[in-house]
């Protein structure tokens, strides 16, 4: 490095760098296998070089007063108009800061006066270090004022490879916190803070918030208004006893709590369904497959515990619920519990209908008004066991009526022929209640 001595000190133009240092990182190429980082890093360099004059001997000891900056771009040489300054630190003996010079030898821990701070920006390749000589005065300020001054270092000194570690605290501008490390090992997150381990805050785009490939293929894929992609079967496993427990929070909208979606649009698809749940072979018993519990003990009571709509403009819902199976026992169990409905239907498609009361009374009945109407497209049959079984019709009085449509006018009565079966007949006289040798 050279220097014009212009100065009452004719320092000379060489400044030898024997060796440049950074001692705020230290990359161990053989070392123990767990590396904990440091807290922080030490951002200064350590530069050190040897003073000769003009021919080769070395300066005089003392305190000099120098001025280091460090220029980014450019060639490298003094007044090309290329580079562009980043960073200036001035060491003057005024301030009690000026270098020790010991036969020719001086070393100073740049950044140390100037902190670098934002000012440079490592993560680059062209980066110069400039030296400034200004002599021994012990009070001049600023440093363009010291007398015996030299000119600038010309050309500057190229930052080689190892101040770039620098860089370590930051990748392309980002620093440590805002990465995901990827290696294969338990990562502990020690902070006693509310932050989240893992935060991913996308400001700007519509560019995914994550995206998982394995062969480059797409696996999982969530985008910036949390609707999430997957693109393979996907198996949730709870280990032991562990429980999957959804809540959601507070509001006064209507919020679905889960809300799965079919699309059906694979036409070459066998039949597709929502949601499966499947009791896999076990030694224990299970008590249900699916289990609603209301435990609201505060707010109104719940209205329905399962809602079947239909708001399909094209095709309805065949059936609501499907228990055909011939192996269920119970097709249904509502215990003393009410079924209500409007106008509803049973319709049995196999060879018949049977509503058995296995412990109790059956009963048929409209609670307000309304009859009880059988019209069968053959005949009614009622069947009484055998023995003393009777066929009881109760409630009527002087006010109730039993009503046969069948018999119209006052000459028709009913009566049983030989083989058992009642009959209506019609009498030769009107008001007539028996019949005497009937057909």
């Amino acid at each position: 490095m050279k220097q014009k001595g212009t100065g009452v000190f004719s320092i000379a133009r060489v400044v030898v760098a024997s060796a440049l240092f950074v001692t705020i990182l230290l990359l161990w190429l053989i070392g123990p296998p767990a590396v904990k980082a440091a807290a922080g890093i030490n951002e200064q360099l350590n530069f050190q070089g040897r003073l000769l004059d003009s021919t080769g001997a070395v300066v005089a000891d003392g305190n000099y007063n120098m001025q280091f900056k460090i220029y980014q771009d450019g060639n490298g040489i003094l007044g090309g108009g290329d580079e562009t300054l980043k960073w200036t630190e001035t060491r003057l003996n005024n301030s009690s800061q000026g270098v020790v010079v010991k036969n020719g030898y001086f070393s100073v821990n740049l950044g140390s006066i100037t902190a670098f701070g934002a000012s440079v920006d490592w993560n680059q390749d062209t980066l110069w270090l400039s030296i400034h000589i200004g002599g021994t005065a012990p009070t001049c300020t600023p440093f363009s004022t010291c007398a015996g001054a030299e000119t600038e270092m010309d050309p500057f000194k190229r930052l080689s490879s190892t101040p770039y570690a620098l860089n370590s605290k930051t990748l392309q501008g980002l620093t440590a916190s805002n990465f995901v490390q990827l290696a294969q090992g338990m990562q502990t997150d020690a902070t006693a803070t509310a932050t989240a381990s893992i935060a991913v805050n996308r400001t700007a785009g519509t560019g995914h918030v994550l995206q998982l490939q394995k062969s480059s293929a797409d696996v999982l894929v969530i985008d910036t208004n949390g609707v999430s992609t997957l693109y393979d079967d996907v198996d949730l496993t709870l280990a032991g006893t562990e429980n999957l427990t959804l809540t959601n929070t507070t509001g006064s909208n209507a919020v679905d709590l889960i809300n799965l979606t079919l699309t059906n649009n694979d036409a070459g698809a066998a039949a597709q369904r929502g949601i499966v749940l499947t009791n896999a072979d076990s030694t224990s018993t299970t008590e249900a497959l699916l289990a609603l519990d209301n435990a609201d003990a505060t707010a109104s009571s719940l209205t329905d515990g399962i809602i079947i709509t239909s708001s399909g403009v094209n095709n309805g819902i065949a059936d609501a619920i499907d228990v055909s199976a011939d192996n269920i026992s119970n097709a249904l169990n509502v215990g003393a519990n009410t079924i209500t409905g409007a106008g509803y239907l049973i319709t049995s498609t196999a060879t018949g209908l049977t509503v058995n009361s296995t412990s109790a009374n059956l009963a048929l009945q409209t609670t307000t008004s309304g009859d009880i109407n059988l019209s069968p497209a053959g005949g009614v049959t009622v069947t009484l066991p055998s023995g003393t079984t009777d066929f009881n019709i109760n409630g009527l009085d002087s006010d109730s009526n039993l009503i046969v449509t069948g018999l119209a006018g006052n000459n028709a009565i009913l009566y049983a022929d030989t083989s058992g079966i009642v009959k209506t007949a019609a009498t030769s006289t009107g008001s007539q209640c028996l019949l005497s040798g009937a057909a």
